[in-house]
Parts: C-alpha cells; sequence; structure tokens
C-alpha cells in the first residue's frame, strides 16, 4: 500500500542504539497487523562470543549485532536470541536483512573493508556468523537475507558510501534485480541480484 511517514522507524548512526532499536521492534509489535510485512534491516557490526542460556548453538556460540552505543561487543551488544525473543511476537510476516559479518578481513584495499566490530581477536570470531544469525530467525513468519556466508565477510566501501550488500539490495530495488520481468521483485531476485 501508500507508505506514509508514520510508518517507519528509521535509525541511523547515533539514534541506532539499542533501546532505540528494542524501541523500534516494540513499535512494529504494536503497529503491524498479521497480514502486514515489517522489515528489520541492520548494517553494521557484528561480532561472536560463547554461547550463554539458552545453549543452543551448534557451534556453542552466539551472535551479535552492534548497536552505534556498543562498547563492550557482548553486554552492549543484542545477541541472536535477544533479537529473536524482540522480534518473535510481532504479528505480521518478518523480513530481516542483515550487512554484518563476524571477521577481521585479509583484503587490504584502500576502499572496501570488512564490516566488524575494531579489535576482535580473531581466535573469538566464529566462522558461521551470519547464517547462525539467521539460523535463530530461521522459522515460519521470517525472511532473512544475510550478507555473508560462512565463508565470507561483509564488506563496506567508501566508494559506494555504504555495505557492499546494502548498495546493491538498494540498487536491485530500483528494478534491476527483477529477472523475471514480471514487475513484483521477490526477496530470492533482491538477494541473488545483491
Amino acid at each position: 500500500g501508500n507508505w506514509q511517514a508514520d510508518h517507519i522507524q528509521k535509525l541511523t548512526d547515533s539514534d541506532a542504539t539499542k533501546a532505540n532499536i528494542h524501541g523500534a521492534i516494540n513499535w512494529m509489535k504494536t503497529n503491524a497487523k498479521s497480514g502486514d510485512t515489517c522489515l528489520f534491516f541492520f548494517s553494521g557490526h557484528g561480532a561472536c562470543s560463547d554461547d550463554v542460556l539458552p545453549f543452543d548453538e551448534y557451534d556453542d556460540r552466539d551472535e551479535y549485532i552492534c548497536p552505534y552505543d556498543s562498547t563492550d561487543w557482548f553486554e552492549d551488544s543484542i545477541r541472536d536470541d535477544e533479537l529473536d525473543a524482540w522480534m518473535t511476537p510481532i504479528e505480521a510476516k518478518k523480513i530481516v536483512i542483515l550487512d554484518t559479518c563476524f571477521a577481521g578481513g585479509a583484503y587490504k584495499g584502500t576502499d572496501i573493508s570488512t564490516k566488524t566490530k575494531p579489535n576482535v581477536p580473531h581466535a573469538k570470531l566464529a566462522k558461521d556468523f551470519a547464517k547462525d544469525l539467521a539460523k535463530d530467525l530461521n522459522k515460519a513468519g521470517y525472511v532473512v537475507l544475510a550478507a555473508c556466508n560462512d565463508w565470507q565477510c561483509a564488506w563496506e566501501s567508501d566508494i559506494l558510501e555504504n555495505g557492499v550488500f546494502t548498495y546493491y539490495v538498494v540498487e536491485g530495488l530500483g528494478g534491476p534485480a527483477n529477472a523475471d520481468a514480471d514487475n513484483d521483485i521477490s526477496t530470492e531476485e533482491i538477494y541473488e541480484y545483491a
């Protein structure tokens, strides 16, 4: 339908705190109807650590997205189980797009860098961040698009002024992702394009 400003909770830079992200998800829970579709998009740093209660990770690691005010990349970040608990009560269909990664990169170019929390020791990082974070949300009512696979990093580019995945998701939504020319862009088409 026609979107109005009161249907959008956009948090950027210093507004993208853990409390504000939680508040925006609660806003969706309060305002979304069962026939609606809600989009949660996060582009930023990611981290992981030993699994904490509930012990539910096959690799014994919990994954985190790190909001703007994250000073300790575990306590101040949003754990995968926490994000799941916040979003599960939303009655609407949920689309989750995660443009984040877990690892420091081997790429040393001047334009592109990995989207990882600075100074995170490589030895403490799980190899399946995006896949595992998405796994916690992989159930009925969700569609999850993650920027990287278990062996990939999510990248950001100064030239694109964005995460590379984010840039191509947005570009694809402008039309190029419509592979079958049916004037509808599916989540599969946008993911393949990105």
